[in-house]
C-alpha cells in the first residue's frame, strides 16, 4: 500500500510505502493493518492511495510503478483528516526546574485536545521517581470539558515531598479509552530541585536604645529578621536594618526568602 502523502504525484518519497503484507496463502485471505500517518501531513487535502496485489514470494519485488505478470493495481482518492479523539499530555507545568524544595509540592500538567470533538472526564496518572525509586503515584480524572484544539492545565490534588538537591523523573499519562492516537499520550520530564542554600549569617551592634543588624556578605536574597527561633512576624527585612526592639538576651535570627500558603 502506497500513499502520496506530500501530493507530488508519485509514491517515491520516504515513508510513502505505508504498509506491506506477508505472503497471503490464497485469494480468500484478508489482509488488515494500521497505517500511522506522518505528523507533517497536511490534513484535509485529497491525495492518492495505491494498492498493489502482486504474485511474488518477495515483497521487495513490489514497487509503485512496475510491470508484473500476475496481479492488480488500484488507485483510490483519500482525504486524511484529524482524528476525532486525540488527547495529548503536552507538558509538565510545575514543579519548575531548579525550584525550591517543598514538603507539599503539587504537580501541574498541561492537557491538549488535538481531536475534533470536545472531551470531558479524562483519566490522568503520574509517576514521580527519584532514580529507580518511585516517590509517588498520582491518579485523577479531569472533570471539565476541553474544546477541540485547545489546552488546559490540571493540578493533581495529591502533593508529594520534593527534597532539596534531588532530581526527579516525572511521567504523566492521559488515558482516554477512545483515543485514536496513543503516540502523544505520555510526557516525561526531568526536574531538578535546587539544593538548600547555606544559612545566612549576621551581626548586631547595640547603640543606645537601638540595634543595628546587618547580614554578612549579603547577596541578592530577601533577608528577614526575627526575635524568635521559630519565626513568627519579622521585625524587619533587608540586608541591614535598625530597630529599637532590644531583646533581653540580645539574640536575633536571620532568614532568607520565605514561603506562605493561601487558604
Amino acid at each position: 500500500i502506497f500513499i502520496d502523502y506530500n501530493n507530488d504525484g508519485d509514491f517515491l518519497d520516504a515513508g510513502e510505502l505505508a504498509a506491506t503484507s506477508g505472503v497471503l496463502s490464497s485469494a480468500t485471505v484478508n489482509y488488515t493493518d494500521n497505517i500511522v500517518v506522518p505528523d507533517n501531513v497536511i490534513t484535509g487535502n485529497l491525495t492518492r492511495m495505491r494498492v498493489i496485489v502482486q504474485e511474488t514470494l518477495n515483497a521487495s519485488d513490489i514497487s509503485p510503478c512496475n510491470d508484473f505478470a500476475k496481479g492488480e493495481t488500484q488507485d483510490f482518492n483519500i482525504r486524511i483528516v484529524a482524528p476525532s479523539n486525540d488527547m495529548a499530555l503536552s507538558n509538565i507545568v510545575s514543579p519548575d526546574a531548579n525550584g525550591c524544595a517543598n514538603d507539599a509540592q503539587y504537580l501541574t500538567v498541561s492537557i491538549t485536545n488535538n481531536g475534533s470533538v470536545a472531551q470531558s472526564n479524562i483519566p490522568l496518572t503520574a509517576t514521580i521517581k527519584n532514580g529507580a525509586t518511585t516517590v509517588a503515584t498520582l491518579t485523577a480524572t479531569y472533570p471539565g470539558t476541553i474544546a477541540p484544539l485547545s489546552s488546559v492545565n490540571y493540578t493533581f490534588q495529591q502533593p508529594f515531598n520534593s527534597v532539596a538537591g534531588t532530581t526527579y523523573t516525572i511521567t504523566a499519562v492521559v488515558s482516554l479509552t477512545t483515543d485514536q492516537n496513543s503516540s502523544n499520550n505520555q510526557f516525561t520530564a526531568t526536574v531538578p530541585i535546587a539544593a538548600k542554600p547555606a544559612a545566612p549569617a549576621g551581626q548586631g551592634v547595640v547603640c543606645g536604645n537601638n540595634v543595628l543588624l546587618s547580614a554578612l556578605n549579603p547577596g541578592t536574597a530577601n533577608y528577614y529578621w526575627y526575635t524568635g527561633s521559630t519565626g513568627g512576624s519579622p521585625i524587619g527585612y533587608g540586608a541591614s536594618i535598625q530597630t529599637s526592639n532590644i531583646t533581653s538576651d540580645r539574640t536575633y535570627y536571620l532568614a532568607t526568602d520565605t514561603r506562605a500558603s493561601i487558604g
